[in-house]
């Protein structure tokens, strides 16, 4: 069994790093333009709920990975491979996802929304 995404789950990754970009994106360009706070606040709002997608992706991911690795012998688990595997999981269990603030869109780089998820392995190198 090799412990990688699905094909599902890969596609739902590639489409939630374009969707913060976008969002984020958005969010920024709006911070740097006078935009009436009701505006602001749907686009802070829009990039939230694709953060809470990706959070769900996290979770599911490292949950069904960490399944696979308890499904595992004992004599496996102590395997130099296992611990590779484990490595590729604690990095999906332990990401964490920023929320966004309005403020000084300067301080902000479009990389802290969505290089998280897009640097995450997709499998075991």
């Amino acid at each position: 069994m090799a412990f990688k995404l699905t094909r599902s789950e890969a596609t739902r990754k590639e489409n939630l790093v374009e969707e913060l970009r976008t969002k984020a994106e958005t969010l920024l360009e709006l911070q740097t333009k006078e935009t009436p706070l009701e505006t602001l606040t749907t686009a802070l709002a829009e990039l939230l709920v694709v953060i809470n997608e990706t959070e769900d992706l996290r979770e599911e991911v490292a949950s069904r990975l960490r399944d696979e690795f308890d499904e595992k012998s004992e004599k496996w688990q102590e395997s130099d491979k296992a611990g590779e595997v484990n490595e590729f999981i604690e990095e999906w269990e332990n990401v964490s996802f920023n929320e966004p603030e309005l403020g000084n869109p300067a301080e902000v780089e479009l990389e802290d929304y969505c290089g998280d998820l897009e640097n995450l392995p997709d499998e075991v190198s």
